[in-house]
């Protein structure tokens, strides 16, 4: 999933850079070319684990090009091919995100089976070469890779071949996912298929999205609980006052003591005049 939000376009000028290199190695077949573009690559490999097998594939087309005398050179050494790279996976970021919406996706996609939305999405969409996935043929095999495994193995072209896996094992695993509600992110819902947060670091404390989305339940049942409890102080106030009262009226009728009635203001008509009496 990190090559999904990976900022592809941060490495831009640095891809840029190795196809600059590439031409200047055509030209004077300087061993320093050669040594721009791998360096450029170690930085990028250390990002994310997939471009570890295009530094791989790179270093071994530069030490057989060494190795023949540059021979053949612009076959071998593709000037346009790295720089390309950035706009590639970016396309194909895009592409993923569109196929896990309408396939994987557990709150968007439709309520059917996997298979179902996968033929739906394919025949709605699949002319759409730009906007959707395009599935390519893998080189596999069928091996023992340890004491006690048997296994199929991918043998990767390049660093395509790798993201088209990652798809294709996606759909094939059927693997439920669904979009953080902190980073708004895609994330694997393993177990608990009502997770609504990831485990994705989300601030320098080292907090993660689920860390975060526990605090944020908490602080609004809080914010209930202390609307609840005003609530109800002020019902049961009033409901105090009201018994108050009412126990006072009983005491008064038990004494036979009659509620004194409130005097009249007497009210002048109007245009009569007031005198006071004398006194004495």
């Amino acid at each position: 999933m990190k090559l999904l939000y990976l900022d592809i376009w941060s490495f831009a000028d640095l891809f840029e850079g190795m196809g600059k290199s590439i031409v200047k190695l055509y030209e004077t077949k300087e061993q320093q070319y050669s040594d721009n573009v791998l360096s450029a690559l170690n930085t990028v490999a250390k990002k994310h684990i997939y471009f570890e097998l295009l530094r791989l594939d790179w270093w071994e087309r530069l030490e057989k090009a060494k190795a023949q005398g540059y021979k053949d050179i612009v076959v071998l050494l593709p000037r346009k091919k790295l720089p390309h790279t950035p706009a590639n996976i970016h396309t194909m970021q895009k592409q993923m995100k569109a196929l896990f919406a309408q396939v994987l996706d557990l709150d968007l996609s439709p309520k059917e089976s996997v298979q179902q939305k996968m033929v739906q999405y394919y025949n709605n969409r699949g002319g759409d070469q730009l906007n959707t996935f395009q599935f390519q043929p893998q080189a596999m095999s069928f091996e023992i890779i340890g004491p006690k495994t048997f296994t199929e193995v991918l043998y990767p072209k390049d660093i395509y071949d790798i993201i088209d896996y990652f798809v294709r094992e996606f759909v094939k695993r059927k693997q439920p996912i669904r979009l953080c509600k902190n980073c708004g992110r895609y994330f694997c819902c393993f177990g608990r298929i009502n997770t609504e947060y990831c485990d994705r670091p989300t601030d320098d404390k080292g907090r993660t999205c689920k860390d975060m989305g526990a605090t944020n339940v908490w602080g609004q049942k809080s914010g209930k609980m202390m609307r609840c409890s005003r609530s109800t102080a002020e019902n049961t106030k009033n409901a105090l006052a009201g018994l108050r009262r009412e126990k006072s009226r009983s005491m008064l009728s038990m004494l036979g003591v009659k509620k004194p009635e409130k005097k009249k203001r007497s009210v002048m008509p109007e245009g009569v005049a007031c005198r006071s009496l004398p006194s004495g």
